[in-house]
């Protein structure tokens, strides 16, 4: 995808932040989720941007930044949902 040169691909921003308190897209350079969410906002409305990160408890910024949360388009993968769910509530396959 990225390849084709018509979108933003921007790997593990928030987890950058978190672990190295920095985190580089497209040659800019950020130390912040709201900085980062500010320039998502204000310089991507014309290209499609892949932001993947990994679910875990670092996205309390974009969870809390509601205008944000409305304005993007989400999609979650989870890789083995049965894994995810406690044995009680899993699927049935029947």
């Amino acid at each position: 995808m990225v390849e084709r040169g018509d979108m933003i691909a921007v790997h593990e921003p928030l987890s950058d932040l978190a672990g190295l308190g920095e985190t580089d897209v497209e040659g800019q350079r950020f130390d912040s989720a709201d900085e980062l969410v500010a320039w998502l906002r204000d310089h991507t409305r014309d290209v499609t941007v892949f932001l993947k990160d990994t679910p875990d408890q670092r996205q309390h910024e974009i969870l809390a930044d509601r205008r944000f949360l409305a304005e993007v388009r989400h999609a979650f993968l989870i890789r083995r949902p049965a894994e995810t769910r406690p044995p009680s509530t899993r699927w049935s396959r029947t």
